[in-house]
């Protein structure tokens, strides 16, 4: 099956990392992001292009139900879905997704330079996903891979306060669907998982 856009950028960043112990399976985490309003269908769509929509900016899933939960709990093999606060932005399209981590009060208490390898590992071979190892970023854009099928996943550390934010770009109209469902068609058909794809 095809991964919902925002457990795309979710899974990628938690995954791993519970995987390789670092996040046990009964924490609780939370993530946040932002999505282009593309994502909300033709409705929303003519909301934000016909200037219906006043802010450009609207938090949703308030009820803490949002209907990817359940993918996001059990893909990553957690006990608990994340406290998830999603929002649109006024961009077409793109989308951010976000995990801070409050590595001191993990149990093994990893760094960030741990997270970040432990993520690039994961990665090393992927053709799709791309983890920034020297990352001098100070500002990160949800249309950062608007336009093509990859996942860009940033660790923004502070040893010192022993915190992390974790964040995936990725674009939802592409890695976030279309781009996904070409690269699952490839798998089963046998093709390279790249072919088509906008990289």
């Amino acid at each position: 099956s095809n991964p919902g856009c925002w457990p795309t950028g979710y899974l990628a960043l938690v995954r791993p990392l519970v995987r390789a112990g670092l996040i046990p399976a009964d924490w609780q985490l939370s993530a946040c992001g932002a999505s282009g309003y593309s994502g909300g269908g033709k409705a929303m769509i003519a909301e934000f292009e016909d200037g219906s929509e006043p802010t450009g900016f609207r938090a949703y899933g308030l009820d803490l139900d949002h209907k990817h939960l359940p993918e996001m709990q059990k893909h990553a093999r957690m006990e608990h879905p994340p406290i998830f606060m999603p929002a649109v932005a006024h961009a077409y399209r793109g989308m951010l997704v976000e995990v801070p981590l409050a590595l001191a009060a993990l149990p093994r208490k990893p760094s960030p330079t741990q997270i970040l390898h432990t993520l690039a590992d994961a990665y090393r071979d992927s053709p799709i996903v791309h983890v920034i190892e020297e990352n001098d970023a100070t500002l990160v854009r949800l249309e950062d891979d608007a336009g093509t099928d990859r996942l860009t996943i940033r660790v923004f550390g502070n040893a010192d306060r022993g915190q992390a934010r974790l964040i995936a770009t990725l674009d939802n109209l592409g890695k976030g669907a279309g781009g996904a469902a070409v690269q699952n068609l490839n798998i089963m058909a046998g093709f390279d998982p790249t072919a088509g794809l906008v990289l």
